[in-house]
């Protein structure tokens, strides 16, 4: 198996928790997420689950072993780069006999991400030239994904429309909502200052007094917990 640019790696090869046997080429001693056990520990899971990693860049293989002979009825790759750019999947009834190819890559389409030049590409029945065209749909692809990742993340801006007219703000008995005791003006505690409002003035001009109050200079409480937080 290849795995473009990056070093070849696996997850979990969904054959149950079962007595199996497996082997590599080569593993990166790294951790325990890089460990060919980790190909039958019986997790799956994105969380928990540790993937075999290959300790370099370039061809590389697995083997899995079965104590005896098993039906298998499917291989599912998961989706991302766990699933390598190119492979092949071959199998063998016995330690002595030959290998006999069972599926490869070269009747399946690159992946998205799939960066590898359209030379590079190995496909069945397909021409350099149909090739070097799913190469740069597949770029095209990419890119507009990636303007649409962008263009839903941002720019972002925090804003908010308010009624002309706000709503009554109550003084409470012990707090309770439910107990409305008489009507107040906006405001801050008076030792804090008076923002001089009254209940006439509209939500936006309420909110810009309170965060000009906030950020004056000589603001004490602004400057305590900013304190804090560093």
């Amino acid at each position: 198996m290849v795995n473009g640019q990056r070093e070849p790696c696996t997850s979990e090869c969904g054959l149950g928790k079962r007595r199996l046997y497996a082997q590599c080429l080569q593993l990166c001693i790294g951790n325990q997420t890089r460990h060919f056990d980790n190909l039958t520990d019986g997790t799956i899971g994105r969380r928990q689950a540790f993937r075999w990693v290959a300790a370099e860049q370039g061809p590389a293989w697995i083997i899995i072993e079965f104590p005896q002979r098993t039906e298998i009825d499917r291989i599912v790759f998961r989706r991302g780069n766990s699933i390598p750019v190119n492979y092949k999947l071959e199998y063998r009834t016995s330690r002595d006999a030959s290998w006999i190819l069972l599926s490869d890559t070269t009747g399946r389409l690159p992946r998205e991400d799939d960066i590898r030049k359209a030379e590079e590409l190995r496909l069945a029945e397909v021409s350099v030239a149909e090739a070097q065209k799913i190469s740069k749909n597949s770029a095209l692809i990419r890119a507009a994904r990636s303007a649409v990742g962008r263009l839903a993340s941002g720019p972002r801006v925090f804003a908010a429309s308010f009624d002309k007219k706000p709503d009554s703000t109550w003084q409470l008995s012990r707090g309770d909502p439910m107990q409305r005791m008489q009507q107040i003006e906006p405001g801050i505690p008076r030792v804090m200052g008076d923002l001089k409002l009254d209940m006439a003035h509209p939500e936006i001009e309420r909110r810009t007094a309170l965060a000009k109050h906030l950020t004056e200079p000589d603001h004490p409480l602004t400057a305590r917990v900013i304190v804090n937080r560093v």
